[in-house]
């Protein structure tokens, strides 16, 4: 018997469910939180330290070439911006949608905004709406007894005993 395979329902009994488990969350001032905060602050400590020594191995020329890298970065982003911002000022758009363009070169930028401009504007129908009904206003019932005198009623309330 020892070698015959378990059953599905025997293999299902023998492994526990851990999906709907969740880790416990230890307290601040547990052991293993507080090691971990320190390895955590002396790891960030020795990146700092790798830092500065990996700058002062740095030579002039490779300084330079990382600040001018950094400065071309800079540029061609603000040059993108600026293009974006240049067709969404020509097409009528606002700057929340000037985000949205997409676009390498004025040409896609402008064509995109089109688009985005296309998909804002209203569906004309393709059957009439129909407006509101004009009012056939016609008159009511006619009293036929006159309108009752407010003061002789307000008299024979009064006139009545309490």
């Amino acid at each position: 018997m020892a070698d015959e395979p378990e059953t599905t329902e025997q293999a299902e009994q023998a492994e526990p469910e851990v999906k709907d488990l969740e880790p416990a969350k230890l307290p601040d001032d547990h052991p293993l939180v507080t090691a971990f905060e320190r390895q955590k602050q002396r790891t960030a400590e020795m990146a700092a330290q790798l830092q500065k020594i990996e700058d002062a191995n740095k030579t002039d020329e490779q300084r330079r070439d990382e600040a001018a890298s950094l400065a071309d970065k800079r540029a061609s982003t603000a040059e993108a911006e600026a293009m974006r911002l240049r067709v969404a000022l020509a097409n009528g758009l606002t700057l929340m949608q000037a985000k949205r363009l997409i676009g390498d070169d004025e040409e896609a930028l402008a064509a995109d905004a089109e688009e985005l401009l296309a998909s804002f504007a209203p569906a004309e129908p393709s059957v009439e709406v129909p407006r509101r009904p004009h009012e056939r206003l016609k008159a009511g019932v006619v009293p036929t007894e006159p309108p009752p005198d407010h003061e002789a009623l307000a008299d024979e309330i009064l006139s009545r005993g309490w």
